[in-house]
C-alpha cells in the first residue's frame, strides 16, 4: 500500500464564505475525525494534495497526517468535488491506529480477455469495488480476478475473488462483478410502402373495380 506524507495547519473559519476564501488561496478545506474524539477543522496545500492524489491514489493511501506538526496515521475518508470542473472542494481523514483493523473499498482489477468476448459477446462490468475489512498496513492496491474463460451469458461473483491473508471482504459474495452479455442484433427498418402516382392509383382502382365485377359475374352464373 502507498504511503503518502500530508502537512496540514489547523482552520478556524468556517462556513462557506471561509472555504472559498481558502479554496481562492490554494488552501483546500479539510476535516480530522477521531473515534471517541471531536472531529478536528484542518486546512490543506490544494496543490500537493492533488498530485498525491493523482501519482499515489491518495484514496487507497496510507497518510502519514501532520497536523501543526504533530504526527498521525489516517485515510481519506471522502473527497468532495465539484460535480462540473472536478475541483477540489473539501476532504475529510479518519485518522486510524496501525493495529486496529478498519474497513476500506479495495478496486477489483480483471485479467484477460474472455472466450465470449472474441466471439462477439460484450463484456459488462458491474462491480468495480468491494468493501474489505483488513489492517491499514495491508490494505491491498486491488483484487485480481481472472475472466478469460468466460462464455457469453455468463458471469463471476464476488464470491470468486481471492483476497491475501488478513483481508475480509465484506461486499455480498452473490453480487455479479462481470459478465458477457450476448450481441446486440440491430433490426432492419422496415421500408415505407412507395406512394403511388395520380395514375397508378387510377388504374389500380379500375383494376379492383374490374375483378370485383368478374367476381359478382361469377357467383351470378353460379346460381
Amino acid at each position: 500500500m502507498h504511503q503518502v506524507r500530508i502537512e496540514a495547519e489547523t482552520r478556524t473559519g468556517s462556513g462557506k464564505g471561509a472555504a472559498r476564501a481558502l479554496r481562492r488561496a490554494g488552501k483546500l478545506p479539510a476535516v480530522a475525525y477521531s473515534q471517541g474524539e471531536p472531529a478536528r477543522s484542518i486546512q490543506i496545500d490544494a496543490r500537493l494534495f492533488r498530485r498525491a492524489l493523482v501519482n499515489e491514489n491518495a484514496e487507497r493511501a496510507l497518510i502519514s497526517l501532520f497536523i501543526d506538526g504533530e504526527q498521525g496515521m489516517a485515510v481519506v475518508k471522502e473527497i468532495q468535488q465539484d460535480p462540473v470542473r472536478r475541483d477540489l472542494l473539501h476532504v475529510d481523514f479518519q485518522n486510524i491506529r496501525l493495529n486496529e483493523e478498519i474497513v476500506v473499498t479495495v478496486d477489483i482489477e480483471l485479467v484477460g480477455e474472455p472466450v465470449g468476448v472474441g466471439l462477439g459477446g460484450i463484456l459488462e462490468f458491474l462491480t468495480r469495488q468491494v468493501e474489505v475489512r483488513v489492517l491499514p498496513t495491508d490494505i491491498p492496491d486491488s483484487l485480481t480476478l481472472d475472466i478469460s474463460e468466460l462464455e457469453i451469458g455468463q458471469s463471476v461473483h464476488v464470491h470468486l475473488l481471492e483476497p491475501p491473508e488478513g483481508v475480509e471482504i465484506l461486499t455480498d459474495g452473490d453480487m455479479v462483478i462481470a459478465l458477457v452479455a450476448a450481441p446486440r442484433v440491430e433490426e432492419e427498418p422496415v421500408a415505407a410502402p412507395e406512394e403511388l402516382t395520380d395514375e397508378e392509383a387510377e388504374d389500380a382502382e379500375e383494376t379492383e373495380e374490374t375483378e370485383e365485377t368478374k367476381e359478382a359475374e361469377d357467383d351470378g352464373d353460379a346460381a
